[in-house]
């Protein structure tokens, strides 16, 4: 059995809500997981506190062409006590790659 090497680049955020990562040639799967980090780092923030997954549902619009670096837009959706819920999404040369909502537990 093989595996693909997967390396996460680290996040550069321009802000409090966005986030990219430098290069290019990212396939789905990392645009996928990039965005699950970016979403679960804003939640981070929102908290003030570590966050644990409780669910995360990402759509795909469109396919990554791999030419260009990903930008990722995080927005907090609701705080309460013990959750977070958050949306956010990715794009590469402003199309849309994909969104994603998650809910997280506040440790």
């Amino acid at each position: 059995m093989t595996a693909d090497a997967l390396t996460v680049p680290a996040l550069d955020w321009t802000g409090e809500t966005n986030a990219r990562v430098s290069g290019q040639g990212y396939s789905m799967e990392a645009a996928g997981l990039l965005l699950q980090r970016a979403i679960e780092q804003g939640a981070r923030r929102a908290a003030g506190s570590d966050v644990c997954p409780v669910s995360v549902t990402l759509d795909t619009t469109a396919v990554a062409e791999g030419a260009g670096p990903l930008s990722f837009v995080v927005a907090i959706d609701r705080k309460t006590r013990t959750l977070v819920f958050a949306h956010g999404s990715a794009t590469e040369n402003s199309h849309t790659l994909m969104t994603a909502t998650a809910v997280f537990r506040i440790l």
